[in-house]
């Protein structure tokens, strides 16, 4: 299965998005990850990695945005681009709405919750001081990688 995902780079009202639903909310998530190599370009997939939105890729891989003419310019290049000058690297949208008429959004959370161990993690000493410095930026933030089911949330 392989989760659509945009980079950006994709024509007005051609976004790939996913449609949930969940006992209590129903929705639609778009995703964007900037530089996406074999991502939907313009709309059309992409040549490269047969359109499986792998991000990254390796030096020999040429992105679809690499195969334009030498003779456009740089402005050209990014007309369209949602990541043209912005620093982030990702956006996720979810539209929708809850089931239960009135839900307080104080009383909603959002975040991952895993199956699976961590695995092998970094000395818990490193751990304990990236999750501090972490929740100091963002004190609302529940995190707990060891155990049977990591989380943030």
């Amino acid at each position: 299965c392989t989760l659509p995902v945009n980079n950006g780079r994709e024509a007005r009202g051609k976004c790939l998005v996913v449609d949930f639903e969940s006992e209590l909310f129903i929705g639609t998530v778009m995703l964007r990850i900037k530089n996406l190599r074999g991502a939907f370009e313009n709309g059309n997939e992409s040549e490269t990695n047969g359109g499986t939105g792998t991000a990254g890729g390796s030096d020999d891989v040429t992105s679809a945005t690499e195969k334009k003419s030498s003779t456009t310019t740089k402005k050209e290049d990014n007309k369209g681009n949602y990541f043209h000058k912005r620093k982030r690297t990702f956006q996720a949208i979810v539209r929708g709405h809850f089931k239960r008429p009135n839900t307080p959004m104080s009383e909603c959370i959002t975040g991952q919750i895993f199956n699976k161990p961590a695995g092998k993690l970094p000395p818990r000493i490193v751990v304990k001081g990236a999750i501090s410095v972490i929740t100091h930026l963002a004190p609302q933030l529940q995190a707990r990688l060891d155990g049977e089911c990591p989380r943030f949330l």
